[in-house]
């Protein structure tokens, strides 16, 4: 007897763009027709997204310190580098001259009371440090307080692999100065809220400097932030046009696609993240693998989630596990898939559709030779 499987991830985040993946919160589904998913990226993610709108900042935490490359020299390009608190993307920045960053988390109080939501501490909090073909390092912050001294040290970034992908244009370098002028002023607009300012700004810079790829990108945030997908798209694919080694909007592209099931361009544009960055690529290899499996290409969707658990050396994307059981169900495999789908429960016991997936192991267990 032949057993079909599905899968039914009812949300999703990729709370770090270009890696860090929260765990997706998962329910069965009652309906056919493989796997829905909301969103792969946050909107506005690169700025303040657990920003509340009209919040009052009531307490700094300043946390700074160096990245050096593995041969202890400053990195030629871009790092990334991100707050991360109880699971959530809080702070991002790059580094600056020679390897130097600084990040700050605020506090808040919400507006029109009284109740003040400061963060005397750091806890739960991490900074994560990423650049492509660099392994990612994390720095636990809990233990860190308002009046502790904000140098971390110096951090080492490692190479894992060869990378192609960037995180910062390289189309800016040649913007003319009067293109840049206005970029720089869309993004202090887009900072402060002033988003048809910001818009203004930004359309100015692609006018005088039509392969200005990071003001492309920046367009397509604010068109997405206003729910015209289509718009953002466009904006999107023209920065790809203008740099096609920027990783940052195909991670848009993806999450348009994602949330409008578009599998064919899911599986398109992760691969085109996965080639350029495959040491980077933990989240861009599971949606590949969702979309393949969607489109009942079973062997490229299982090489896809293979690649992911063994790029999620933190499991901090423990759906994985579920993905490839489901697709070696689909596959035959059952004792193979009965060994992921027990791997997923190990990892994530509480998940919302433990149960569920229980089920789905008695089912396959059904199947398999009786030993003597």
């Amino acid at each position: 007897m032949k057993l079909a499987f599905v899968l039914w991830i009812a949300s999703a985040a990729w709370a770090q763009e270009m890696g860090q993946v929260p765990p997706a919160s998962e329910a069965p589904s009652s309906q056919s027709g493989g796997a829905r998913v909301q969103s792969l990226t946050p909107p506005d993610a690169e700025r303040e997204p657990a920003r509340m709108r009209g919040s009052i900042p009531a307490s700094v935490i300043y946390v700074s310190g160096r990245v050096l490359l593995e041969e202890e020299t400053p990195p030629a390009g871009a790092v990334l580098i991100q707050g991360i608190c109880n699971g959530n993307l809080v702070r991002e920045a790059y580094n600056a001259s020679r390897g130097r960053f600084t990040l700050q988390f605020s506090g808040m109080q919400r507006p029109g009371t009284n109740v003040r939501f400061d963060r005397p501490s750091l806890e739960g909090c991490e900074l994560r440090l990423s650049s492509p073909g660099f392994g990612a390092h994390v720095l636990d912050l809990s233990t860190r307080r308002v009046m502790d001294n904000p140098d971390t040290g110096t951090v080492v970034l490692r190479r894992v692999a060869r990378s192609d992908g960037v995180l910062v244009s390289l189309t800016s370098l040649s913007a003319p100065k009067a293109a840049r002028k206005a970029y720089e002023k869309g993004l202090h607009a887009a900072h402060a809220g002033k988003w048809e300012s910001a818009r203004a700004r930004f359309e100015k810079a692609v006018a005088l400097y039509p392969q200005y790829a990071e003001a492309w990108y920046e367009l397509g945030l604010l068109e997405q932030r206003e729910g015209r997908a289509e718009p953002a798209r466009k904006c999107y694919r023209q920065a790809v046009t203008a740099d096609g080694r920027f990783l940052k909007p195909y991670a848009k592209l993806a999450d348009l696609a994602l949330r409008e099931r578009r599998w064919p361009e899911v599986a398109e544009v992760t691969a085109s993240m996965m080639k350029l960055d495959p040491a980077g690529s933990l989240t861009a290899s599971f949606y590949n693998a969702l979309a393949n499996f969607n489109l009942r290409r079973f062997d490229a969707a299982e090489q896809s989630a293979r690649r992911a658990i063994t790029l999620d050396t933190r499991h901090g994307l423990p759906k994985a596990e579920h993905l490839l059981g489901v697709i070696l169900a689909n596959k035959n495999d059952y004792a193979g898939a009965a060994s992921h789908m027990r791997a997923y429960l190990t990892l994530a016991p509480q998940a919302p559709d433990a149960g569920f997936v229980r089920k789905q192991i008695a089912q396959l267990e059904k199947s398999l030779p009786r030993q003597p």
